[in-house]
């Protein structure tokens, strides 16, 4: 399957490098603006490089991969579904809620990636495990991107902590709840200038807590405690762990970033997200921004 990808950022690597790696692709095109090391690298290796997408010749391209800033998109989206191609977007297909809505209900060809769900830790306690009697569900999210009283400049294109981490958050939630069904009760926030470095959302699942924590400092932990009737559940993200009963029951040691994306093109047709859960997500994300 020959692909392309839109956008060379910072994640762009890792879904090359997972391309790369998998017998079933070939990275064959990719488009930046910048003329980056990561731009002249590919050129070196033969892939077709542009500086626009337009310029994309896509006569032999089956998927692309849109890995741009959220406010690039929805013109991105819309402009390749002209030519009925699969398209994988990153995260959010627009930070406007009706915008959203309105691609994800008409685009069939239209798929959105979380790599939260394809880290191996959550893979293997889904493929091992059964959740039954949730009584609380805790994620935190902490990135080491606030530092010295300012969010630092590589971090500022991300449009804030909530944006960058809650669809992953929803998307894992997803996997054990009707998300729908989330009713926010309490939240709180921190803001450097405009840009959020610490959201914490508390809501209501029936009469269940779900408390989502995503805080910008120095640190890298990640982590998802579900507290059951049965006892203690940690799906720890920073160390794809799992961690029950006190006792860690998997760990996977491979770099974190390319294993989600690896698992990703093994595994994405099995873990494909419903229309009405990507909805769902871009709902519960957009609706509460402020």
């Amino acid at each position: 399957m020959n692909v392309a990808v839109i956008g060379l950022g910072k994640i762009a690597k890792y879904y090359i490098e997972a391309i790369n790696a998998n017998p079933n692709y070939k990275l064959v095109a990719a488009v930046d603006q910048i003329r980056t090391e990561l731009f002249e690298k590919l050129e070196s290796k033969n892939i077709k490089m542009y500086d626009d997408y337009q310029k994309l010749d896509l006569t032999n391209i089956d998927n692309i991969y849109i890995l741009t800033p959220y406010e690039n998109h929805e013109k991105i989206i819309e402009y390749f579904l002209l030519f009925n191609k699969n398209i994988f977007c990153d995260k959010l297909v627009s930070l406007d809620l009706i915008k959203a809505q309105k691609i994800i209900s008409t685009a069939k060809l239209l798929n959105v990636v979380y790599h939260y769900r394809f880290g191996s830790e959550v893979i293997f306690f889904n493929s091992h495990y059964k959740i039954e009697g949730i009584e609380e569900i805790i994620i935190d999210i902490n990135d080491p991107y606030y530092s010295e009283g300012k969010i630092i400049e590589q971090a500022v294109s991300l449009k804030g902590a909530w944006l960058d981490s809650a669809p992953n958050a929803f998307s894992l939630l997803a996997m054990y709840l009707d998300i729908n069904q989330l009713k926010l009760i309490k939240k709180e926030a921190k803001y450097w200038e405009d840009i959020d470095y610490y959201q914490s959302r508390m809501y209501l699942y029936f009469n269940k807590k779900v408390i989502i924590n995503i805080k910008w400092g120095t640190e890298n932990n990640k982590k998802t405690t579900i507290k059951t009737k049965r006892g203690v559940i940690i799906l720890h993200h920073t160390e794809q762990e799992v961690i029950m009963g006190g006792s860690i029951v998997f760990k996977n040691n491979q770099n974190r970033l390319q294993t989600h994306y690896q698992n990703f093109f093994s595994f994405h047709t099995d873990i494909k997200l419903s229309e009405n859960e990507i909805l769902a997500i871009h709902t519960k994300v957009l609706e509460g921004e402020n």
